[in-house]
This record gives C-alpha cells, sequence and structure tokens, in this order.
C-alpha cells in the first residue's frame, strides 16, 4: 500500500491527466513499485512538475510577471535564487519615489498636523465632560479647516506598494505551488529546493530579525514610529516580535523568504542610509532630518499632553461621579430612614385608629344596654302606678 500525502489541486489536475494518457498507453504500461510515502511524495511532486507557466493571457498580470521572472532567468543565467533576491532589491528601490512623495506630504502637512492634534484634544476634553455641543462644534471646525488647507489622507500612498508587493507575492507562490520544475532544480544551501519550507528556520528567522530591524529604525521615513518603535525599545518587545513573525513566515516557502530577505537587505542598506542623509533630503525637497525630529517632537509632546490632561478629565470626572454618587447614596439612606419613619408612624396611627373604633363600639354597645334598662325600668315603674 502507498501512503501519498495531499498534493494540490494543480498537482492532482496533472497528474491524473498523466495517468489516464500512460494508461491508454500499451507502449509503455503503468508500472508502480512499492515505496515509502516521503519517496512517493516526492516523485509525485516531480512527475507533475511543470516546464512552463500555463496561461500567457495578457489579462492574467500574475502568469505574465510570472513568465517574465522567467524569461530574466533564462537570458541572465542566474540561480533561481538570485533572480529572487535581485527582483526584491528592484522592486523595492523602484517604489522609493513612492515614499519619498508620503514623507514630503507628510511634512508639508505637519503644521496643520499640529492644529488638528490640538482639535481633536479639545474634542476628547469635551467628551470627557460631557459637553457634547462643544465637541460636535470641534468637530466640523476640524472637518471645514482640512478640506480648507487640502490635508488629506496618505491612504492613497499605500496602494501602489501594495499593489506590486501583491503582485509579487502572488507570482512566487504561484509558482512554489505549480509547481515549476526550474524552482525544484534550483537548491540553496541547506534546501534541496526553494519550493520547500525551511526546516531549521533559518530563513524564517533572519527575514523576522530584519523585518524587526527596519520597524524600529522607521528605514522608510527616516525616523522610528511612535506606536511599533516604542514597543521594540524593550527585548521582550524584540523577541516577541521576532517569534511570531517568525512562526508566521516558516509556513511560506523559500522562494518568498528569499524575496522578503532581499527587499528588507534593500531598505536597510539603500532606502535607510538615504532617508537619513541630510543633503539627500535636501535635493529631495524633504526638510532636515533635525527639522524633522523637532517636528516630531511637538507633535509627541502635544498629543502626550492632549493625553494627559484626557486622563486627568477622565480622573476628576470620575472622582466627581464618586462624590455624586456617595452623597446620592445618603440621601437615599436618610430619604430611606424617613420613609420608614413614616411607615411606622403611619402603622400606629392605623392601630390607634382601631384601638378608638373598638372603645367607640363597645362605648356603643354600654350606651345601648343602659338605654335598654332605662326603659325596661320605665315600664316597671309605670305598671307599679
Amino acid at each position: 500500500m502507498i501512503l501519498i500525502k495531499r498534493l494540490p489541486v494543480r498537482q492532482c489536475r496533472v497528474l491524473t491527466t498523466r495517468l489516464c494518457s500512460r494508461s491508454f498507453n500499451t507502449e509503455q504500461p503503468l508500472v508502480v513499485s512499492e515505496l515509502s510515502a516521503p519517496a512517493v511524495s516526492e516523485a509525485i511532486t516531480h512527475a507533475t512538475a511543470l516546464t512552463s507557466i500555463p496561461d500567457h493571457s495578457f489579462y492574467n498580470i500574475v502568469t505574465v510577471y510570472q513568465s517574465l521572472l522567467d524569461t530574466i532567468q533564462v537570458s541572465t543565467d542566474l540561480p533561481w535564487w538570485a533572480v529572487l533576491f535581485a527582483t526584491g532589491v528592484l522592486t523595492r528601490i523602484a517604489l522609493f519615489p513612492v515614499n519619498i512623495s508620503m514623507e514630503k506630504k507628510q511634512l508639508r502637512d505637519m503644521p496643520h498636523t499640529l492644529h488638528t492634534t490640538k482639535l481633536d484634544a479639545e474634542i476628547r476634553t469635551a467628551n470627557v465632560k460631557g459637553d457634547q455641543i462643544l465637541a460636535l462644534t470641534k468637530v466640523n471646525e476640524k472637518k471645514f479647516y482640512k478640506k480648507k488647507h487640502n490635508v488629506r489622507s496618505i491612504f492613497w500612498y499605500f496602494i501602489p506598494t501594495t499593489c506590486v508587493m501583491g503582485l509579487n507575492f502572488m507570482s512566487i507562490r504561484g509558482l512554489t505551488e505549480l509547481p515549476y520544475q526550474p524552482l525544484l532544480d534550483a537548491p540553496l544551501l541547506w534546501l534541496p529546493n526553494l519550493c520547500v519550507l525551511d526546516p531549521y528556520y533559518i530563513l524564517p528567522a533572519l527575514n523576522a530579525t530584519m523585518l524587526m530591524y527596519v520597524m524600529k529604525k522607521g528605514i522608510d521615513t527616516g525616523t522610528p514610529g511612535p506606536g511599533l518603535g516604542d514597543i521594540l525599545k524593550s527585548p521582550f518587545g524584540i523577541g516577541a516580535f521576532i517569534m511570531v513573525f517568525a512562526g508566521i513566515q516558516s509556513f511560506f516557502p523559500a522562494a518568498l523568504l528569499v524575496y522578503w530577505c532581499a527587499s528588507n537587505f534593500a531598505g536597510m542598506t539603500v532606502i535607510g542610509p538615504l532617508m537619513r542623509n541630510n543633503e539627500f533630503r535636501s535635493k529631495a525637497g524633504m526638510v532636515s532630518m533635525d527639522e524633522k525630529n523637532e517636528v516630531m517632537a511637538q507633535m509627541t509632546a502635544l498629543t502626550q499632553s492632549s493625553i494627559q490632561s484626557a486622563t486627568d478629565l477622565a480622573k476628576q470626572a470620575r472622582e466627581t461621579s464618586s462624590v455624586r454618587r456617595k452623597t446620592g447614596h445618603a440621601k437615599d439612606k436618610a430619604a430611606n430612614v424617613k420613609e420608614e419613619e413614616k411607615v411606622i408612624e403611619s402603622e400606629e396611627i392605623v392601630t390607634l385608629k382601631k384601638e378608638l373604633e373598638a372603645i367607640h363600639k363597645e362605648l356603643n354597645e354600654a350606651n345601648s344596654a343602659l338605654q335598654r334598662k332605662k326603659e325596661e325600668t320605665e315600664k316597671q315603674l309605670s305598671g307599679y302606678r
């Protein structure tokens, strides 16, 4: 009995086609020998590997890009790991103008960002105080201010980067899933080919370490970000980041890891030094690092002060509500005592009323008895007369 691991859909289709074609071929009958499961799996992988990229439709941009990579490899006669490494480096450098444009826009909008940050602080303060009218007024003021000074989001600058990176990801991942025969014949150091996972987790750990450095130093902007950069200052944050991302990337084939390592390598060696070079920044139309750090410090101080003021207001509001709650509890307790006293008094009054009614009833019965006795006495006296 032969044990066969679960194969991707494309491999199953190609394997079925080849087995059917060989089963009807009487000259070359299909003979299956008793092999171990890993050997059978490896044999099936090589049997179903494609020597050419299918579906060269012009509208299928993924296969077009895969054909471009294959053409580059055949033309230059470079190993596939070198082609993927060069692809990662060139792609990161080609997207460098997008980073410059985004940096220039952020610095151009920085004074307006300071003003909108102040408005955000006033909005938070108004919400903490419970003044909804003032909060809505500040929200509308912020909206009109951004519209007047053309302050827009940097979301659109991420679209080309996302599209190019996504195209590279889908193309390289598609080549490893086919699988593509030249990738199966391309070993890399301890790896038999570029379609397998790294059994020693060396590439995932290396790429996660490089990504941590890129995030910590702020390679794309020249300065570390206020969020993730602060987390990566501690050894615990660095270790957690590397473990999480290395664990995630260990599920991807070696070809993708080579491409990602090359992209991070280009960011560390080319983009990072250029973004921190004041001469290059002045030629590219960006402010110097000192001016940027000063503005970033102002924004950070303003944001922290607004957060601190909002925190103090929230604390004050909680204390005020607690005092009010305690005062209200005392008032409620006094009111409850008064109510209890009123209930007790009303019960005593009801009891006294009942007692008075009983006494009044007894007096009426006594008067009626005396009246009857008086009438009987008068009757007896009238009989004697």
